[in-house]
């Protein structure tokens, strides 16, 4: 059984920040990031097309690519 001690260790916020990356860099919302399965890619919903719309970003190049998903009026949500 670990101490509390060791647990405050295991989940220490300088050993977990040093790994992430930041993928989108707008103004607007991108939230309910979701990987696939294989890791290559994250749906995503955003609204910086002024409306929330299911948006795909390509992680297997060395250029991230995004591309729209849906472009409906309404919003659109939870990219699972």
């Amino acid at each position: 059984m670990q101490t509390v001690a060791e647990k405050k260790r295991e989940y220490h916020p300088s050993r977990t920040i040093a790994h992430l990356t930041q993928l989108t860099f707008t103004e607007e919302d991108d939230i309910q990031p979701v990987p696939s399965p294989s890791g290559a890619f994250l749906a995503f919903t955003s609204s910086r097309t002024g409306n929330r719309d299911i948006f795909m970003m390509d992680l297997k190049g060395k250029k991230i690519v995004v591309s729209q998903k849906t472009f409906v009026e309404a919003m659109d949500s939870d990219p699972a």
